[in-house]
């Protein structure tokens, strides 16, 4: 992890590409939450392959919310998280699944969080979509 105030510097992509042939393996996977923004992995020499659907979990939340009159990407989103209980479980049940595909413990780390955070982290969970990365060593061709 690069410290926030070294973000954008070029560092991230320099220590990818000094350290991919130090691992020691014919090829190295890297899924990127981030990938299309700011493509690193492939600055540092990783070829994208392509990008990853969201998951079925987070499809049919949305669907619900859809269902329900709610747009995830709308401008009144965040309020409607906080004034209506069944949009906010929804939306709970949507971060905390994502909390636990990808650091776990987050049930508890559901229930601190504010609705408009919630909100918030929702709206990130379902419009990013994951970019998958390839790198080959050159000694495996």
């Amino acid at each position: 992890m690069i410290h926030p105030d070294l973000r954008g510097c070029g560092f991230g992509w320099r220590l990818v590409q000094k350290t991919l042939p130090l691992v020691g393996t014919p090829y190295v996977e890297c899924l990127a939450a981030m990938g299309a923004v700011n493509p690193v992995f492939e600055k540092a020499g990783m070829r994208r392959i392509g990008e990853c659907a969201a998951p079925p979990d987070q499809l049919r939340i949305a669907k619900h919310l859809q269902d329900m009159g709610v747009d995830p990407f709308g401008p009144r989103f965040e309020t409607q998280v906080c004034r209506r209980p069944r949009v906010r479980a929804l939306v709970a049940e949507g971060v905390y699944r994502w909390y636990e595909a990808t650091t776990a413990g987050g049930k508890q780390r559901v229930t601190r969080q504010s609705p408009q955070l919630l909100a918030k982290l929702f709206r990130n969970v379902v419009g990013c979509q994951p970019v998958y990365y390839l790198w080959q060593s050159p000694k495996a061709t």
